[in-house]
């Protein structure tokens, strides 16, 4: 398979260079060039999409008024004026 074969199938990019004989620049280098020209585009791992998940579900759980402190304490007159 080349490499853009199994750039196309998904198969990491530290995958590629472990299983490649070529050198870390020969096998970046394209993939760099594809991406910048929209040929390829970035796949989230299966591990990164549940990461998100999980953080989305987090926020979305998080009690009302969290993060409220920063917005009092900047609005707060300063002991100068």
């Amino acid at each position: 398979m080349t490499l853009w074969q199994q750039a196309c199938g998904g198969v990491p990019a530290d995958r590629l260079e472990a299983e490649l004989s070529a050198d870390a620049f020969r096998i970046y280098r394209p993939l760099a060039q594809w991406l910048e020209e929209g040929a390829l585009q970035v796949v989230p791992s299966p591990e990164a999409i549940a990461a998100a998940k999980a953080s989305a579900s987090a926020e979305a759980n998080a009690p009302a008024g969290a993060g409220a402190d920063a917005a009092e304490v900047a609005s707060e007159p300063s002991q100068g004026s």
